[in-house]
């Protein structure tokens, strides 16, 4: 059934003469929950994981602003640059203001189900914005400094603004796309593919699809456009948001420069020669951490294929274009995220059609069943990826037994089921799975934004920090009150250059990178590579430190294999970078 848009936009106008209380709901206070749950997950324990050799470019960029004749700067997101550098005055420099403008935007992200939901449905909408908040991708997005998060939010409104100045022609939705696009184009490259895909699925739909929008008649309704000075303003608009977001409200002139750089990056993506590996990686990451978008995402498509209604065949265009996209832009891990969006969409359609179909004991008699089996299998495939190991045991096949018995038990009775009420087995799997899936979900956002974010054995990192890093820099301010009788006084050299260095001594005054280290080098400090330590020209006294993880060839056996899905455990170390602080003998008076 099409959106009946003159209707819609009556009720709008009869809701907006009601007073807030009364329009609130049962789905508003579901909802609020959601956007609750989203904010735990994406505020806490921000200061958890040190910043990234990329988040570090990035707060570095904001230091050396607001710092009298600093150096040239370099960041790749002058939306996040703006946003962040004018709140670091008022809450000051540390790791989770870093991250604090990417979390805000996650969660805002969350809340844009709802304007969708005559769409796919407040059920849908409800279920679209949980789908959203633990979605792994989406939450490790909204924790990484950086303008990744502020792309997506951008780029899923640009879309929502554009349906609904389709449906309504309020010249008000246009004026939201016009500064939503502004932000996004500010943001990161993520935001153009977003766009991309949308915008070819909306091409490709109006062409060979049902009608996404309609005239009273049923008819097909050609796009809209805004008249003449409509379109005036929203280019004013996108224009001033554009410049003010690029160029830190015009102090920063150089960020207009890094805003075309992010097209140039993005375009730079395409058909870049990698090997198979990489070229397979986003497509393994779905299984590792967006898994619900393939055992929920396949009978979603299938439903839409039959659905009368235009938007999941939309849903489903924009997924296969996403895909495509994958393929053309290979190694990209990013776009899993433009994958999500869609999918989710669809999904959240797809379960809220399935929930609002159960109102029989049958239809909850068969959630049951499947939600008790998947708790037994999962139980004793944990207890075997435990127990596998030891050879001499026989306790792991029966737990694997155990497992098939309860599989094939659930099997013959919902088969039984189905002989008599098809629809009840339909529903009833589709939410018991449904519920299966978003523990899961809980699990893995949980831990992968919090310790996996910083394993780069996992196929999203490549490069990550080493919580001994902060260590350095608390014991070289130690040093620094011992010597100096300050924080910030003792006089550093080093042969080690890493963004993650620079940023958590960044307070050092006197803290200067050198090519190399020259007999006139008599610092009180000085840091060199662990690998390869240059002739010292004097006495010191050194201890080492790792301060930075590259990629982790991670190849495992099926046992190993299991026991990393399973308890995210692995016999392969983490690769490592370290270095060594070396203190001047003369003032260690003989030890460290």
């Amino acid at each position: 059934m099409e959106l009946d848009v003159k209707s819609s936009t009556e009720e709008e106008k009869q809701q907006g003469q009601d007073g807030l209380l009364s329009r609130i709901t049962l789905a508003h206070t579901f909802y609020f929950l959601i956007v609750i749950t989203a904010a735990i997950l994406r505020l806490s324990d921000l200061n958890l994981v040190p910043l990234s050799p990329s988040e570090a470019t990035e707060a570095l960029a904001i230091w050396n602003f607001w710092l009298p004749d600093s150096e040239a700067l370099t960041f790749a997101s002058p939306l996040y640059f703006t946003t962040t550098a004018f709140l670091t005055q008022v809450l000051g420099f540390n790791d989770p203001i870093m991250r604090l403008v990417p979390a805000l935007f996650g969660i805002c992200l969350v809340i844009l189900p709802w304007f969708l939901r005559r769409r796919i449905g407040i059920l849908g909408a409800i279920l679209t914005g949980l789908l959203f908040t633990l979605s792994p991708g989406l939450v490790v997005a909204s924790r990484t400094a950086g303008g990744q998060s502020s792309a997506l939010f951008a780029g899923l409104l640009c879309f929502i603004a554009w349906l609904r100045y389709q449906e309504t022609s309020d010249n008000r939705w246009f004026y939201i796309l016009a500064l939503t696009f502004g932000l996004g184009l500010a943001s990161a490259p993520i935001f153009y593919s977003l766009i991309l895909v949308f915008a070819l699925a909306w091409i490709t739909h109006m062409l060979v699809g049902p009608a996404l929008i309609s005239d009273e008649e049923g008819h097909r309704q050609a796009t809209r456009w805004p008249g003449r000075q409509t379109m005036i303003e929203s280019a004013l608009i996108l224009a001033a948001v554009l410049i003010v977001g690029s160029m830190a409200f015009l102090l920063s002139p150089g960020g207009l420069g890094s805003t075309a750089d992010i097209i140039a990056a993005w375009t730079g993506q395409f058909l870049n020669f990698v090997s198979a590996q990489l070229w397979l990686s986003p497509f393994l990451a779905i299984g590792r951490y967006e898994i619900t978008l393939i055992i929920l995402g396949l009978p979603a498509v299938i439903w839409a294929s039959r659905n009368e209604a235009s938007f999941p065949p939309y849903l489903v265009v924009a997924i296969c274009w996403a895909l495509l996209l994958i393929l053309l832009q290979p190694g990209e891990m990013s776009n899993l995220l433009v994958l999500a969006l869609p999918g989710y969409l669809l999904i959240g359609n797809f379960t809220g059609h399935i929930f609002d179909k159960i109102a029989s004991w049958i239809d909850i008699a068969v959630m049951i069943i499947v939600l008790l089996a998947g708790g037994i299998v999962v139980a004793n495939v944990i207890r075997y990826g435990r127990l596998g190991g030891f050879q001499s045991s026989q306790t792991g096949t029966y737990h694997l037994l155990l497992a098939l018995t309860a599989i094939i038990l659930a099997i013959i009775v919902i088969t039984m089921i189905w002989s008599w009420r098809e629809q009840s087995v339909t529903a009833g799997v589709t939410a018991g799975l449904s519920l299966l899936l978003l523990a899961s979900m809980w699990s893995n956002a949980w831990w992968f934004s919090r310790s996996g974010l910083n394993d780069t054995r996992e196929l999203w990192t490549q490069t990550a920090s080493v919580d001994d890093v902060r260590l350095l820099a608390e014991s070289v301010k130690e040093i620094s009150w011992q010597f100096t009788n300050s924080e910030t006084d003792l006089d550093i050299k080093s042969t080690v250059d890493s963004p993650s260095l620079r940023w958590y001594l960044r307070d050092m005054v006197d803290f200067k990178i050198v090519a190399t280290l020259t007999n006139s080098d008599f610092s009180q400090v000085l840091l060199t590579p662990m690998s390869d330590v240059p002739p010292l020209p004097a006495d010191y006294i050194g201890t080492d430190f790792t301060y930075l993880r590259t990629d982790t060839n991670h190849f495992l056996t099926a046992q190993e294999r299991l026991n990393w899905w399973l308890f995210r455990e692995s016999p392969v170390p983490i690769t490592e970078e370290g270095l060594i602080l070396w203190l001047r003998a003369d003032l260690a008076g003989g030890s460290l």
